[in-house]
């Protein structure tokens, strides 16, 4: 089962994205805070972690940056009310940017540009 991720400080956002995911099989958890999210990722490997850029007691940057220099494979995509970040999160090793607010549609334009959805 592939595990999946969702790094929000807003809990109603990451309970809506977890039960979407949910229903394509994804094995899911969530994170309110940097440390939070930093203490599962160190734990678990997941194939699909979703990163809001700003977090109460850090950076979703430096999340991407500690993915990335772990080596892990996981498929990144940022949530971000901030659009003018896409560039930087695309140039650290994002593989996908969506704007907030966001559909479950885009979610799921996300999803198949990636692969990861069920056949």
């Amino acid at each position: 089962m592939n595990m999946a991720l969702v790094i929000d400080d807003e809990l109603d956002l990451c309970l809506l994205l977890t039960r979407h995911l949910q229903h394509f099989d994804f094995e899911t958890s969530y994170a309110l805070t940097f440390k939070d999210a930093i203490d599962q990722i160190n734990a678990e490997i997941y194939k699909l972690i979703f990163i809001d850029i700003t977090l109460p007691d850090g950076s979703g940057f430096d999340i991407i940056e500690h993915i990335k220099s772990s080596n892990l494979s996981s498929i990144i995509i940022v949530i971000s009310a901030y659009h003018h970040e896409a560039p930087k999160a695309l140039g650290m090793g994002a593989n996908l940017f969506i704007p907030k607010p966001f559909s479950m549609k885009s979610i799921n334009q996300a999803l198949k540009a990636m692969d990861m959805l069920p056949v």
